[in-house]
């Protein structure tokens, strides 16, 4: 479904993480939403997660934002279709290390 891009910290900043994810190309993007319900589901077995901003899907979205809450800090997710990538921003760099580190040790690192 998706793996955790193992990547060099100087390349991007340090509150953001990279998950690409598998695409099917049938034009509707819906798999990147299918990736952060099961982010959000795997966290929120160690973590207060609630939703902030997340709007409804629609058919081909790209570059959408879906802003929830984690213990208290901001916790974003943003598509980029054409580059099959999940970018996952957090307010404070060693809570995205933490949790960039968590989900790779479930679901493995590309890279």
């Amino acid at each position: 479904m998706y793996k955790i891009l193992l990547r060099q910290s100087e390349t991007f900043p340090k509150d953001t993480f990279t998950v690409w994810y598998c695409v099917d190309f049938d034009g509707e993007n819906s798999e990147w939403r299918e990736c952060v319900q099961d982010i959000i589901s795997r966290l929120s077995n160690e973590h207060v997660i609630k939703e902030v901003n997340v709007p409804a899907f629609e058919k081909g979205e790209d570059f959408v934002s879906l802003e929830y809450s984690i213990d208290g800090k901001l916790l974003e997710f943003s598509c980029d279709f054409l580059l099959y990538s999940i970018f996952v921003k957090t307010s404070d760099a060693s809570l995205a290390n933490l949790l960039r580190d968590k989900l790779a040790d479930q679901v493995g690192w590309d890279g």
